[in-house]
């Protein structure tokens, strides 16, 4: 029973389900202003939320690896569906289940929220079955849901102020997509064999390291701004230079001195150090 609910848990990530329900939570805290008191910014429809989000993107994890398991097999055989934990049909039931799942929450939280989370679960749908192996759009699309949250906990919020997640939004955008820039670099000979048609396939491992390195390197000056906008404090600022740009430009370096997948790996791994300091400093920063 437990490895079974293992097996599960780690083929909807739900330590990654984790950190969207933080991103939600951070959302919705910035669209009360950043006031540091726990009401008005935290209510039911918060709750609803985070159950929403994490549902979603549970199940979109779930649909990944039911379309890339031939993949898997290659690049990632101790996954659950190539180490046989769980079949290709549960992994697909319980996506679709985990999606329908999350849209509904929504659909109790209010119009904008049901309207966010439809569209996401079937952007999640189809990034599974097609985005992924379309070149740079699969990225984006990939981008585009990891970031979403912020907007979407400021919508559940019920607060019309989003200016501070947009803020959020645009900097987790560009974190994940410099991100899938180098996991698609790290990943490229087993797509290439997949047949998925990424940008390290199309071009090469170095290619799109360099694009991620771009990417990652404009995320790292243009967090600096909203300090100077005065919309951030002190405490921001320190977390963002040694929280963020600290990881990503020593990562960076790394991984452009030796982009072979090893390497890359474990630069992907101590990116989410630099999640974890963003949201922590999103958050405290408002304090």
């Amino acid at each position: 029973m437990i490895n079974c609910f293992w097996a599960f848990a780690r083929l909807g990530r739900v330590w990654n389900g984790a950190l969207v329900v933080a991103s939600v939570l951070v959302g919705a805290f910035l669209a009360a202003g950043g006031k540091s008191q726990p009401p008005p910014w935290i209510n039911s429809g918060v709750y609803l939320g985070c159950l929403s989000a994490f549902l979603i993107a549970t199940g979109a994890y779930a649909l990944n690896d039911f379309f890339d398991w031939k993949i898997d097999k290659i690049n990632k055989p101790t996954r659950p569906i190539p180490a046989g934990e769980v079949s290709g049909r549960q992994a697909l039931l319980f996506g679709l289940l985990a999606v329908l799942l999350g849209v509904v929450a929504a659909y109790f939280v209010n119009v904008k929220s049901f309207f966010a989370a439809f569209i996401s679960g079937l952007l999640a749908i189809q990034y599974a079955m097609l985005f992924k192996r379309v070149m740079i759009v699969g990225h984006m699309v990939t981008a585009f849901l990891s970031a979403f949250g912020f907007l979407f906990g400021a919508w559940a919020s019920g607060s019309s102020y989003v200016t501070l997640a947009l803020y959020a939004f645009l900097f987790g955008f560009l974190f994940h997509l410099g991100r899938e820039f180098l996991k698609a670099a790290e990943d490229r000979e087993a797509d290439l064999q997949g047949g998925a048609k990424t940008f390290a396939v199309l071009s090469s491992a170095k290619h799109s390291v360099v694009v991620a390195a771009v990417i990652l390197t404009i995320l790292g000056i243009v967090a600096w701004l909203p300090f100077f906008t005065e919309d951030f404090n002190l405490i921001y600022l320190i977390l963002v230079i040694f929280g963020i740009d600290l990881i990503l430009f020593l990562s960076l370096y790394r991984a452009i001195r030796n982009p072979v997948p090893a390497v890359l790996s474990k630069v992907s791994r101590y990116l989410k150090f630099s999640m974890a300091a963003g949201l922590l400093a999103l958050w405290l920063g408002r304090f």
